[in-house]
């Protein structure tokens, strides 16, 4: 067993243990177990395995700390035997693709000028050979995924794709159902019953038009984000979970534009509408405008439907029914512990940050044909600031960001929303209006969001150009002001508590901690 099964195997145990201590606290009786040797104690079986598996973690580590200096110490001495004035640097018998090492690596630079010269460097002429990116958080590296062999994952990365076009497929059925079986005609027709029903309570076919249609595709469409996660988990690399929250991010937003926006759009006309588009597809404005339009009261029903789901979320139902159930069989404390963070297939970063940005895309495409959308999307999103202003701040526990990558993403989708308004509202123009003239000049206007486009993705925001850094060998303020707060608190928690806290923002696995 390696470094990782021995305390994945620890780990069990200790929890088994509290559960067991749990037990005795709560029942003044000791457990015990029957096995081979008869009955037995389980809290001293427990104790006796952890002994003997932190003893096992121990020798370990010290042996693969000896054996990676070792493989070190003997590439730096055939380097030294390599000439320096050699471009091309082999060293024969060290295989470098043992099983201490990886080809992946950090770096740690003394200042920010060379960081940002390595980034832009070409190291090689093929530029697969280096790939150099910045790194996530350490405490959200996902270290497993540093050892995946480049030609397995070039293979896996393909079948990632197309398990993806696979889950885009198998959707679409249901979808088209819903908007389909969700309206009152239909039951009417396929249930008759329904009909006295709807004859003597009336009420309910306002509140159903309003709500069923809404809620029943927000429910299914709540799926989308953990088979997602389950493909970018089994087939690509990640590295880190933030990583895998900006990538459910842009995949879940075009999940959302096909499904919510076009399809309940086209409902049950999709082949139709899909055939005429292969036959000719220039003619897209005026079949979005034949069809998106006559949609527009399901969005007004839509974006109120969100207030509900903000108060469920503020709610925090689900940690609430994890806590009651772990509470039964251990202390709350440990319960408290278990039951955090929340789900972070639908309520992590890239999940929200996808619905929040078709909700603002909705409103965009629908505001002009609806201007009464605009103001409920308003107070959709000044409820939203009210709950997630709240719930990020004090209740959810904090998360690993990208320093921005989830904020430009969202812009962007924006931007890709206006050319489904600048589209639709050409397909309008052309089909409403006497003159072909107001159609195309709209039609102009995607020219221009095209170049401002254009622009936006070519801004560099991820790195600072040279002109922007300071000088490597002058303080600014802000690093010394860093320095003196770094010394306060050593002096009031120790050197020990300064360890520990350069340990965990470090670059090192946790099982060699």
């Amino acid at each position: 067993e390696n470094l990782c099964d021995l305390i994945a195997i620890r780990d069990n145990h200790q929890a088994k243990k509290e559960l067991a201590e749990y037990r005795l606290s709560s029942t003044g009786v000791r457990p015990v177990c029957v096995g081979i040797r008869g009955r037995q104690d389980v809290l001293k079986w427990y104790d006796e395995r952890l002994v003997l598996l932190e003893h096992q973690i121990t020798s370990e580590k010290k042996r693969i700390i000896k054996e990676a200096k070792e493989e070190e110490e003997a590439l730096v001495s055939q380097e030294s035997e390599v000439d320096s004035d050699d471009d091309s640097i082999s060293i024969p018998g060290l295989d470098l693709q043992t099983r201490l090492h990886t080809s992946s690596g950090f770096v740690t630079f003394k200042n920010r000028t060379d960081s940002e010269m390595a980034l832009c460097c070409l190291l090689s002429a093929n530029e697969e050979e280096f790939v150099v990116s910045t790194p996530p958080d350490p405490a959200d590296l996902i270290y497993a995924d540093l050892k995946a062999d480049p030609v397995k994952q070039n293979v896996r990365f393909l079948l990632g794709h197309l398990c993806i076009g696979g889950l885009l497929l198998s959707f679409m059925p249901f979808v088209v159902g819903i908007s389909c079986t969700a309206k009152l005609e239909y039951l009417e027709a396929k249930i008759p019953i329904s009909q006295i029903l709807l004859a003597e309570h009336p009420a309910i076919h306002a509140m159903w038009d309003a709500l069923m249609a809404s809620a029943a595709l927000g429910f299914f469409m709540s799926f989308l984000p953990t088979f997602l996660v389950s493909i970018f988990y089994n087939f690509f690399v990640l590295k880190a979970g933030a990583w895998l929250q900006h990538r459910l991010q842009k995949w879940y937003f075009i999940f959302l534009v096909v499904y919510v926006l076009l399809v309940t759009s086209v409902g049950s006309s999709l082949t139709v509408t899909s055939s005429q588009l292969v036959q000719a597809p220039l003619a897209a404005p005026s079949l979005i405008a034949g069809t998106i339009p006559l949609a527009s009261h399901f969005y007004l029903n839509y974006i109120p439907m969100q207030w509900a789901l903000h108060g469920m979320d503020l709610m925090r139902y689900v940690i609430l029914m994890k806590f009651m159930a772990f509470r039964t069989i251990m202390e709350e404390e440990v319960a408290r512990a278990k039951s955090e963070p929340e789900d972070q297939d639908f309520y992590g970063m890239g999940s929200r940050s996808a619905r929040f940005t078709l909700e603002a895309v909705v409103c965009i495409v629908f505001s002009t044909l609806s201007p009464l959308i605009t103001v409920l999307g308003f107070l959709n999103f000044v409820i939203r600031r009210i709950v997630f202003g709240y719930l990020i701040a004090f209740a959810e526990s904090r998360k690993p960001d990208l320093g921005g990558a989830f904020w430009v993403s969202k812009l962007h989708h924006v931007q890709v929303g206006m050319y489904f308004y600048i589209m639709l509202m050409t397909g309008v123009l052309l089909k409403r209006a006497a003159q072909p003239w107001p159609g195309c000049m709209a039609a102009a206007s995607l020219a221009i969001l095209a170049v401002g486009h254009s622009k936006f993705r070519s801004l560099k925001w991820e790195d600072l150009p040279l002109e922007a850094m300071a000088d490597p060998h002058e303080k600014s303020s802000k690093e010394k002001g860093d320095k003196n707060y770094k010394d306060d608190k050593d002096a009031r928690d120790g050197k020990e508590d300064q360890e520990d806290e350069d340990v965990l923002l470090s670059y090192q696995q946790p099982e060699l901690r």
